[in-house]
């Protein structure tokens, strides 16, 4: 049977860097089932050669997190899991990935409400074998996002829905998307400020029923894709 606890502080140091009371529920053998963090603030947290092996994640739920000065360093991620993910008022500031490699990564049914991602650096991310099913975003605000060389290769996508997308000075350098497949793509409301995109190369792209409505883009558009997308009329 699972074990139910409420850990010391000291034992749950290397999971929530935080003294407020966290639920979790361990399988016998190791591996998290679920686990409940409410108020966790996370500041000044740096991993470094990080690698996450077979890690399973189900029924995460994170409401109020905070996210302060969060830097990763050659985080590696391989065979990950997780489903039913929930976060509530994610606030992420001054976040810095470098190195980032992920994968075999799977994400069922991940929810994202009130998301604020501030300052937001991602150096050499890598990306293989990404599957991402039933992804909802409500209220995506992006402030100063900026990507360098990045890598996604059989990135799939399905049902994947944006509601109230917004990002402000987003700059794309050296973006490469190799046998992308987006499959009931839906945007509504996406608006875009001072988007920059260079080296933007895109190869193999498959965008099945792609709805995107009311959207906006503003100042700076470099490059734009003319791209063949086949839409089933409704």
């Amino acid at each position: 049977m699972p074990r139910i606890f409420q850990p010391s502080y000291n034992t749950m140091w290397s999971l929530s860097h935080s003294q407020l009371p966290t639920f979790c529920c361990f399988l016998p053998l190791g591996g998290i089932i679920w686990c409940s963090s409410i108020n966790l603030s996370n500041t000044n947290l740096s991993q470094t050669n990080l690698s996450q092996t077979n890690l399973r994640q189900t029924k995460l739920s994170n409401t109020n997190l905070s996210q302060t000065n969060l830097s990763n360093t050659n985080l590696s991620q391989t065979n990950l899991r997780q489903t039913k993910m929930g976060n509530t008022n994610l606030s992420q500031i001054n976040l810095s990935n470098t190195n980032l490699s992920q994968i075999n990564l799977r994400q069922t049914n991940p929810s994202n409400t009130n998301l604020s991602q501030t300052n937001l650096r991602q150096t050499k991310l890598g990306n293989t074998n990404l599957s991402q099913t039933n992804l909802r975003q409500t209220k995506l605000s992006n402030t100063n996002l900026s990507q360098t060389n990045l890598s996604n290769t059989n990135l799939s996508q399905t049902n994947l829905r944006q509601t109230k997308l917004s990002n402000t000075n987003l700059s794309q350098t050296n973006l490469s998307n190799t046998n992308l497949s987006q499959t009931n793509l839906r945007q509504t409301k996406l608006s875009n400020t001072n988007l920059s995109q260079t080296n933007l190369s895109n190869t193999n792209l498959s965008q099945i029923n792609l709805r995107q409505t009311k959207l906006v883009i503003f100042q700076n558009l470099i490059e734009t894709l003319h791209i063949k997308i086949t839409v089933k009329p409704k």
